[in-house]
C-alpha cells in the first residue's frame, strides 16, 4: 500500500507505529503540508494519507481539504498524540478524518491497512461524511463464530463488570467477576481483563497483584486516558496489552482475542503457594 505521512512523527509516542509503517507500507514522509502537496503533484496518488500531530492545531482543516483535493481517492487517517484526546469534547476535531490515537494504532491500523480483518477493511471505503455512529453500526455487521473462552474480569464496581461481561458475551465468552482473585484457579481462565479506576497508581498496583496471582495468563489492561509512561509501567507490571478508555468494542475484543491467541500455546508456570 502506498502511503503518504504528513506531519512530524518524531514524538516518542509514535515510535512503534512509525517503525511498523516503514516496514510494511510503501511510505513517503513529508514534514509539512506544502511538501506533501508537491509530492502529490509529481507522483502517483497514495492509497492512504496519514496525518500525524502530537498536539492539536498542528495541521489545519483547510490544509486537509487541500490534500483531499490533490488526492481525492486516498483514505484520510489521523494518528494523534495524547494531547489531542480532549479535542473531540472541547476543541474542533478534523472533519472527514478517521481518528486513531497513538495507543490504538496496533489493533486498528494494522488490520485496516493489511486487510487482515475483512469487516474492518470495508470501513475504509465509507464516505468522509460517515458519522462515528454509522461507522459503529457498520463495524458490527459481520458474523463471529462463538468461542468457548473463560475471562476473569477485575472491576471495582458491578456496573463496570457487567459492561465488560456484555462485551465478552458478543463473542460467546463466559466471564467471572474477580471480586476475590484468590478464590479463582488459574487453570480455569483463558485471560484476565482489567478495568482501571480513577487512579493510575492504584491501577498499577492492582495489575501487579493480578499478574502475580495468575502467572502466564494474558492480561489486558483497560485504563482512562493513559500517557506513554503509563503504558510502559503497565506492560512492565505484567499486562500484555493496554486499551484506552473510551474504547471501541471491536478494539477491546480484538486486543483480548489476539492476546489469547499468542498465549494459548504457552504452558502456564507452576503457581507458588
Amino acid at each position: 500500500m502506498r502511503a503518504l505521512l504528513v506531519g512530524n512523527a518524531e514524538h516518542p509516542e509514535f515510535d512503534d507505529a512509525l517503525c511498523w509503517l516503514r516496514a510494511h507500507l510503501e511510505l513517503t514522509v513529508s514534514t509539512g503540508v506544502n511538501l506533501a502537496l508537491q509530492h502529490l503533484h509529481l507522483n502517483e496518488d497514495p492509497q492512504l494519507i496519514l496525518l500525524v500531530q502530537s498536539r492539536r492545531n498542528q495541521i489545519a482543516q483547510r490544509e486537509i481539504e487541500q490534500l483531499h483535493r490533490a488526492a481525492p481517492l486516498a483514505r484520510l487517517v489521523g494518528l494523534l498524540g495524547s494531547w489531542c484526546e480532549g479535542e473531540v469534547r472541547s476543541g474542533e476535531p478534523w472533519r472527514g478524518v478517521k481518528r486513531i490515537y497513538w495507543h490504538q494504532w496496533a489493533p486498528q491500523f494494522i488490520d485496516l491497512a493489511s486487510d487482515r480483518q475483512q469487516h474492518r477493511a470495508k470501513l475504509w471505503g465509507l464516505p468522509r461524511t460517515t458519522t462515528a455512529a454509522e461507522r459503529l453500526l457498520r463495524s458490527q455487521e459481520h458474523d463471529k463464530t462463538p468461542q468457548s473462552e473463560f475471562i476473569g474480569i477485575s472491576a471495582l464496581s458491578l456496573i463496570d463488570f457487567e459492561t465488560m461481561a456484555d462485551a465478552c458475551q458478543t463473542r460467546g465468552w463466559s466471564t467471572v467477576w474477580l471480586t476475590d482473585p484468590h478464590t479463582t484457579h488459574c487453570g480455569d481462565l483463558s485471560a484476565i481483563l482489567f478495568n482501571g479506576g480513577t487512579s493510575h497508581r492504584q491501577d498499577l498496583r492492582r495489575v501487579k497483584q493480578l499478574a502475580h496471582q495468575f502467572p502466564g495468563l494474558p492480561l489486558v489492561a483497560v485504563v482512562g486516558y493513559p500517557r506513554l509512561d503509563d503504558q510502559q509501567r503497565l506492560l512492565a507490571a505484567g499486562a500484555c496489552q493496554m486499551v484506552s478508555k473510551p474504547y471501541l468494542l471491536d478494539e477491546l475484543l480484538t486486543a483480548l482475542g489476539d492476546s489469547m491467541e499468542v498465549f494459548q500455546d504457552t504452558p502456564l508456570p507452576a503457581q507458588s503457594a
